[in-house]
């Protein structure tokens, strides 16, 4: 193809323009998936169920069950389905010698029904598949007779279909000629309802630059109505998945690109999006859904899960998206950490609590001494008897259940770089090192590495003008540093580094480097020896960015840093964006809603319990020394009761949106009670039936997911 005068023009919202953003700016939908589960009401135990999809009001459900298409409604979308039907004889007949299989699809109105009917002879389920199309005058009505799609369409094997809200644009599974593997998605076309869709394209050809079609396979494409997500199954015939980077069975995928007039980048495992392990398992997921809403909060996921448990046991499963969003965290100012710069900021998993200690005061003013607590709900004051030191690496060792500081700076004019090392076991700070090792430095990163159960410790300066920029790499087991001879790491300073749990790399970006030029280049550390991976990155080179892993959507996540003379160029520069790095490439991640200021020096962890990262400190204004003091967090909104309804038999249905599983739900019948009492065992769900309590009830639901 020639990209530069090949345009391929395709009905709204999904027109293309010739100039495709570069994949790694592309803009990702950041969130978590939530509350993953049977849907309730749907589903025929012992039979093979496929292809749920549901209306736009989230109220009507068709799905492929026991060779028949089934439809379903419900009286609101916290509701358990029922009123389940068979379709009609124009559907589910087979007086024309076809008969359905998995696969509907509606237009957004309801009225349009695409589905893959088989050769009801056929010995083979797929390989004789074809298109047909139903319709009805309203969705109270039956659908009129089957009738095939154009011979462009259906001239070889054709389904798991899904059409596009307007009902022009048709994406489909094949095997057909052409394909860059054995199954391949194709786009077809119509200028209105009442025309033919024309001649069938490759999605990568439909969409230039898109790598979606490979040489594994491709099946069950859905698009977002926005036009911005594809999802899709790697499903073959054989029930098998060879496409790198799977949870062991086959997977449901997800593409996505900041606009319309971008290509889509390269397809990540769904987990990427959510909790690992949440959607995507070691048996196999497919045929998904997007509700019509997506990625609005809480639009639903629909799709089909497999426990390995029998031929005939495939279930149909839902999963509720929850967008990740940005808020500041109102706090008292009485009890909570002083404006800084700096600080060191680490995730105390022993203890569940993140850690702020030290940071760099107003010019002239000595350096920070004191350590506080957050919990989630309010600052703690630890202790003021530690270090005085800011710009110092700091990381916390969960298998010896203490947190490590080195270095930083000191109080002087200029202020010293300083050379011990301290931990910090909960209750006190104690001086363990006080030579040898990595010795005088700051602006230094530091991380734990849990395959050689050690903290290290890469880079730094030995001056406060970066001038004794350092390139070597430490490691701390508890009782000695011992230097790594064989790293090669990069010159660098005010940098951070994270380990990369699911991939099993130590990852650092950001800083400068010894002649005051401002990298934007990525590396990885192997456990012997660092590598580059990444020569460009993030918009805007940067110091002492927040830098952090998320576990719950296994991605490395940063925030802010900025840039100052001489290193920045000419004036101040911060940031206020968001990024992610997936091993391959940066992405910027858009929360709507509120964000955190343009800042640097500030500091960050991920609270990993509560499945959001913690911002604190930095300075909107290093010109002119304005110190910040405020609290922000990014993730999973906070947990909160959304409804009370009563039941038909007296109970209520208690629901919860917000926070990370498990959830435990309780009660106490006044708010003068002692004490508050479970209400059945923790769950992943979030809603519970319970008997209606006697006189007036109070409920409350808590996160009780730990590390």
């Amino acid at each position: 193809m020639n990209m530069t005068t090949k345009r391929i023009i395709a009905p709204a919202p999904f027109a293309l323009a010739v100039a495709l953003a570069a994949p790694h700016l592309a803009a990702q939908p950041a969130g978590y998936f939530t509350a993953v589960r049977p849907i309730p009401g749907i589903g025929n135990p012992g039979q093979c169920d496929f292809s749920p999809i549901v209306a736009p009001d989230g109220l009507t459900a068709l799905y492929f069950s026991d060779s028949k298409l089934y439809e379903a409604s419900r009286t609101s979308r916290n509701a358990a389905f029922g009123s389940v039907r068979a379709l009609g004889a124009n559907i589910n007949g087979s007086t024309d010698g076809y008969i359905p299989i998995p696969g509907p699809t509606l237009t957004a109105d309801g009225l349009v029904l695409v589905f893959p009917r088989n050769p009801s002879s056929s010995g083979t389920y797929w390989t004789q598949a074809k298109l047909f199309e139903a319709r009805r005058t309203s969705v109270s009505e039956p659908f009129g007779p089957a009738t095939p799609l154009p011979d462009a369409i259906n001239q070889y094997s054709c389904y798991l279909p899904f059409v596009s809200p307007d009902g022009l644009m048709l994406l489909f599974t094949s095997d057909r000629p052409g394909g860059l593997g054995d199954e391949d998605i194709w786009v077809a076309t119509r200028p209105s309802l009442n025309a033919p869709f024309g001649a069938p394209v490759n999605f990568n050809d439909f969409f230039p630059g898109s790598p979606i079609n490979s040489s594994h396979e491709e099946a069950a494409p859905c698009l977002s109505t926005d036009g911005r997500t594809l999802l899709f199954s790697d499903l073959d015939l054989s029930g098998n998945s060879a496409r790198p980077g799977g949870s062991g069975g086959p997977d449901i995928w997800v593409a996505t690109r900041p606009d319309t007039d971008s290509a889509f980048g390269e397809p990540r495992n769904l987990n990427a999006l959510g909790p690992g392990s949440k959607v995507n398992s070691a048996q196999w997921e497919g045929f998904p859904f997007m509700s019509r809403d997506w990625p609005a909060p809480g639009s639903g996921l629909f799709f089909v899960h497999w426990s390995g448990s029998g031929a005939l046991n495939t279930e149909l499963w839902e999963a509720e998206w929850v967008p990740a969003q940005w808020w500041q965290v109102a706090v008292t100012p009485a009890v909570a950490p002083s404006a800084r710069i700096a600080p060191s900021m680490v995730y105390d998993s022993a203890r569940g609590v993140t850690l702020v200690h030290g940071g760099g005061a107003e010019p002239g003013s000595p350096v920070k001494t004191d350590t506080w607590a957050w919990d989630g709900r309010t600052w703690k004051l630890l202790t003021q008897q530690g270090p005085g030191e800011f710009a110092a690496g700091f990381a916390f060792d969960p298998d010896r259940g203490v947190a490590v500081l080195h270095g930083g700076f000191g109080n002087g004019s200029p202020r010293p770089a300083l050379g011990a090392t301290w931990e910090w076991d909960g209750q006190t700070w104690a001086q363990v090192a006080t030579s040898g090792g990595p010795g005088v430095r700051a602006g230094c990163a530091m991380a734990y590495d849990p395959q050689s159960t050690r903290v290290l410790l890469q880079g730094g300066s030995r001056d406060l003008a970066g001038n004794q920029a350092l390139s070597d790499t430490w490691a701390w087991d508890g009782t000695s540093w011992q230097e790594v001879p064989s790293a090669n790491g990069p010159t660098r300073v005010q940098h951070q580094m994270v380990y990369d749990a699911k991939r099993q790399v130590m990852v650092l970006f950001g800083g400068f480097g010894p002649t005051g030029t401002g990298p934007v280049d990525t590396w990885e550390f192997d456990g012997s020896q660092w590598h580059q991976v990444a020569a460009s990155g993030p918009s805007g080179a940067r110091q002492f960015p927040i830098l952090a892993y998320d576990p719950m959507r296994e991605t490395v996540i940063l925030s802010g840093g900025g840039q100052y003379p001489p290193y920045g160029g000419n004036g101040y520069k911060y940031f206020d964006d968001l990024w992610q790095w997936d091993g391959n490439a940066w992405s910027e991640i858009t929360p709507a809603g509120p964000r955190p200021p343009a800042l640097q020096v500030g500091a960050g962890a991920f609270d990993s319990r509560r499945g959001r990262l913690v911002l604190f400190g930095g300075t909107p204004d290093y010109e002119h020394q304005t110190l910040w003091r405020e609290t922000w967090e990014y993730g999973l909104p906070e947990l909160r009761l959304t409804g009370i309804e009563p039941q038909p038999n007296g109970s209520l249905r208690i629901q919860w949106a917000g926070g990370a599983p498990s959830y435990q739900l309780q009660s106490r019948s006044t708010l003068g009670a002692v004490g508050w009492q479970d209400l059945g065992q923790p769950t992943d769900q979030t809603s519970a039936i319970v008997p209606t309590p006697a006189g007036t009830g109070y409920f409350r639901v808590l996160q009780v997911a730990g590390d």
